[in-house]
């Protein structure tokens, strides 16, 4: 019989169980199982994946020879993987303001499982949407005598950014304790050194930010986190809607990879979205997109590092249970709209709505309510931090030679790389992904350190299974040529357009879409 929690879309949430490689059994902690793995060789495909979007594809790690227990999976008593059924996708058509109160009742439902019978619970709360309906939630909650314990909420983040203060402003309002987590280079310098490779080496250091305050924390606290809200509350992934999005691929950013290790890892990328798409079977589009960005990014970057937190208290995604998300795929795209989150936001508690969003400093709809015109917009200052680390103590780990004689990296990109990073302004989308991905590099050559002789670094033309890898198709999207390194002090069209007419043409081409879709995928008849 599937629970329905078999159902979550963050998948570690309902069976610790997630590593494993031939010579282990499904474990919890990545650590052990790469202990217990007697030889690793590292994964040209995750390799280039997380230099061009951040995150493995699928259930792979950075080692061929362990995997990651698949999306939307469960373990049966033999130790096998059971693939559930990926939750289709509808088309009803309704108005923002059913679906907000029917998408807060089923919140609300949600964080009642979560915090059942918890001693503590965390709320991460910052200046953004998604977290500030989870506070709501539990606020109304709290009135209703339904929360075991009030929340504590913490937020990380520079002292003065628009994240720590309207989130603080929030807490504050509802009279919960709010404890703050600064932000500062020694973070970061822990991350890269010390987590990152805790963590088997998946993500770049940045992302783990100052989730090591959890280290303290009460084994039977639950911290509550709304990442995945964007996603499906308003069907926007990293800035793009649903409507918005293109397929995954992968590119040789910097020049960074040997042609070999970037052919194999582009073979493997297409095996991967041909596996999903069999998975998914047939449906729109649009669909078939949003489980990628499910599957692959959400699940294996945001989801992978909040779980960090989970050896010392458990992490629960709200919006992640399938009353929730299984509600909100059955609607039309066109419908999934930041409309929804303004109906919630006013249905939850008006001053949430008021509140100004950090991204833009301006409430989502209605009058912005005291806002911080002197707040910095970023909670953080990594590619500034990453720029001083490149250039002191970190200068002798990131060795181009090193990384060369693992047959994966080329002198050059590393090189290249640096450059962009040393001499890039920290305000360039260039020299913040080059910030992303040479402390990513720094943990990946400390990682080697740690696991000695039984690391292997030459790249490989074969699979963890030993299957050869087959020819790839050189028409597919996916083997994308080697990108050309933006000079990181040069400008674009796009930054000479002032962010007030960036922000009307989004919304212009997001009505366009809409309009469209509706076209293209008439609406459910009720």
């Amino acid at each position: 019989m599937t629970l329905a929690s078999d159902w979550n879309l963050d998948s570690h949430l309902y069976s610790p169980p997630m590593f494993r490689s031939d010579a282990t059994i499904w474990r919890s902690s990545l650590t052990d199982v790469l202990r217990d793995t007697p030889s690793l060789t590292l994964d040209c495909t995750s390799i280039a994946s997380i230099i061009s979007n951040g995150f493995v594809p699928a259930d792979r790690t950075l080692w061929k020879e362990i995997r990651r227990r698949p999306w939307l999976s469960r373990l049966t008593n033999e130790g096998s993987v059971d693939l559930l059924p990926v939750p289709p996708h509808g088309l009803r058509l309704r108005p923002a303001p059913e679906i907000a109160r029917e998408l807060v009742v089923r919140l609300e439902r949600e964080a009642m499982g979560a915090v059942h019978g918890r001693s503590h619970i965390y709320l991460l709360l910052s200046g953004g949407l998604d977290s500030r309906v989870v506070a709501g939630v539990l606020k109304r909650l709290e009135i209703a005598g339904q929360l075991p314990v009030p929340p504590i909420c913490l937020t990380w983040g520079l002292p003065d950014s628009r994240d720590v203060l309207y989130a603080r402003r929030i807490a504050e309002a509802f009279n919960w304790q709010w404890t703050h987590a600064p932000l500062s280079i020694d973070d970061l310098k822990h991350n890269t050194l010390s987590r990152t490779p805790q963590f088997g080496c998946l993500l770049s250091p940045v992302h783990y930010h100052a989730m090591s305050w959890f280290d303290s924390a009460f084994p039977k606290a639950v911290v509550l986190a709304g990442s995945y809200g964007d996603s499906v509350g308003r069907a926007e992934f990293s800035g793009r809607h649903l409507l918005e999005l293109a397929p995954l691929g992968t590119q040789n950013s910097f020049g960074l990879l040997t042609s070999s290790a970037f052919a194999h890892a582009a073979t493997g990328l297409h095996t991967d979205l041909e596996a999903l798409q069999a998975r998914v079977g047939d449906r729109p589009p649009y669909g078939v997109l949003e489980s990628q960005q499910q599957s692959f990014y959400m699940r294996n970057l945001i989801g992978l590092a909040m779980s960090s937190i989970d050896a010392h208290a458990e992490t629960y995604q709200m919006f992640t249970h399938p009353d929730v998300f299984g509600y909100v795929w059955s609607l039309h795209p066109a419908c999934r709209t930041d409309a929804v989150y303004a109906e919630a936001l006013e249905l939850l508690d008006p001053q949430l709505a008021r509140t100004p969003w950090a991204r833009t400093n301006r409430a989502l709809h209605g009058r912005s309510q005291e806002r911080i015109a002197m707040a910095t917009q970023q909670y953080h200052n990594y590619t500034q931090w990453a720029q001083e680390l490149a250039v002191g103590e970190f200068s002798q780990v990131f060795d181009p030679q090193w990384f060369t004689s693992t047959g994966v990296f080329t002198e050059e990109g590393c090189n290249a790389l640096r450059r962009v990073l040393v001499h890039g302004s920290e305000h360039n989308p260039t020299t913040r992904r080059a910030a992303e991905v040479w402390l990513w590099m720094v943990s990946l050559r400390l990682t080697h350190e740690t696991l000695g002789a039984r690391f292997s670094p030459s790249a490989s033309s074969r699979s963890a299974s030993g299957i050869s890898i087959a020819s790839y198709p050189e028409n597919s999207p996916a083997l994308a040529s080697t990108r050309e390194v933006r000079d990181p002090r040069a400008t674009s069209l796009r930054d000479w357009v002032p962010p007030g007419i960036r922000t009307q043409l989004k919304k212009l081409r997001r009505v366009y879409l809409r309009h469209r879709a509706l076209r293209a995928y008439p609406p459910a008849a009720d």
